[in-house]
């Protein structure tokens, strides 16, 4: 596992905390719709349905294991430090005091500060994992939890491109395929407003510009 200090420790750190905020499951959202909508376009949907259940299922299991993976972060995290406050004190009594400073508790309190902390082990270990982990202990995973929305996220918004293909619509299939993607896209995009807080018509008029021009690349290049 990852320690605090290790390079890419952050970063990690930072996609899953996304993962829980549902950040990621609209990124999934928006690919799943591209992919869908490149499939149905390459074999006008006849494998794309097979082929988006298979993706879905491999991004719910990277979810399920992502999210399991940052509860074990946790709990490996907590007993190191538990162990660290055990062996040596004075280290890290050491960084509670410039944990005080990051804080801007006055100086000349920070020596009462210190002793209030270190008198409770539990608290002890709380302030370092929250000022030196970044990790908020006894925050709940749900991996299978994230796992089934991360799916149905996928499934969701990809299904949308194939709905021409898949009930038969008479005329130009791929022409309903384009109009159900950018239906997709603009849907998705609207739904960011949940975390951005932003209008819902330009959030979705943003996803359905970006999207479009993604879409337009591939078709043309590929």
């Amino acid at each position: 596992a990852l320690t605090g200090d290790e390079p890419g420790a952050s970063t990690v750190a930072g996609l899953l905390t996304k993962g829980r905020r549902g950040q990621v499951r609209l990124y999934l959202s928006f690919i799943s719709v591209m992919e869908a909508s490149y499939k149905a376009y390459q074999a006008q949907g006849e494998d794309g349905l097979a082929n988006m259940l298979a993706d879905g299922l491999a991004m719910a299991l990277g979810s399920y294991l992502g999210s399991k993976s940052r509860s074990d972060f946790e709990k490996n995290s907590i007993m190191v430090e538990e162990r660290e406050v055990g062996e040596i004190p004075r280290k890290e009594r050491e960084e509670i005091r410039n944990i005080a400073v990051k804080r801007g508790i006055p100086v000349d309190s920070i020596s009462e500060w210190e002793k209030i902390i270190t008198s409770n082990k539990r608290v002890w270990v709380d302030e370092m994992m929250v000022w030196e982990l970044g990790i908020i202990p006894g925050q709940k995973t749900f991996p299978v939890s994230h796992a089934a929305a991360t799916f149905i996220a996928f499934v969701a918004a990809g299904s949308l491109p194939l709905i021409p293909y898949l009930f038969n619509f008479p005329g130009n299939k791929f022409s309903a395929a384009i109009f159900t993607t950018a239906l997709a896209l603009f849907l998705v995009g609207s739904a960011r407003v949940r975390i951005t807080g932003k209008n819902w018509f330009r959030s979705g008029l943003e996803m359905l510009l970006i999207g479009g021009t993604a879409a337009a690349a591939a078709y043309i290049v590929g």
